[in-house]
């Protein structure tokens, strides 16, 4: 499953895990009992519709890709790439706590 979403308590209610620092994939991961992506978070849905761009172009944005399970992963970054954006591996469900809004960027696993 990709998520593509962020939690936002205003909209989503009160998830106390998540509240507690329980990155968002993970918290879906355990209600759904299968593995979650998280991908074009980053994005406003303006930037999705507007800005995708063809492999190789200059102005072509990147998009930050998590989660831990590798096949989900990968078909999930091919899918970013066929919509018009440069998928970055922001490494696992861990870390996708980075694309929430307020949080510092995402940046590639060392």
């Amino acid at each position: 499953m990709a998520d593509t979403s962020n939690y936002l308590p205003q909209r989503d209610g009160r998830i106390k895990d998540i509240e507690d620092g329980m990155p968002q994939g993970l918290w879906i991961e355990q209600q759904l009992g299968r593995p979650v992506i998280r991908a074009w978070n980053a994005l406003v849905q303006t930037t999705l519709s507007d800005k995708g761009r063809p492999p190789g172009a200059a102005d072509r944005l990147a998009v930050p890709v998590a989660g831990t399970d590798p096949a989900a992963k990968k078909l999930v970054m091919t899918l970013v790439d066929d919509t018009g954006f440069d998928p970055v591996d922001a490494g696992t469900a861990e870390d996708g706590w980075r694309m929430q809004p307020g949080t510092p960027p995402p940046t590639a696993p060392t």
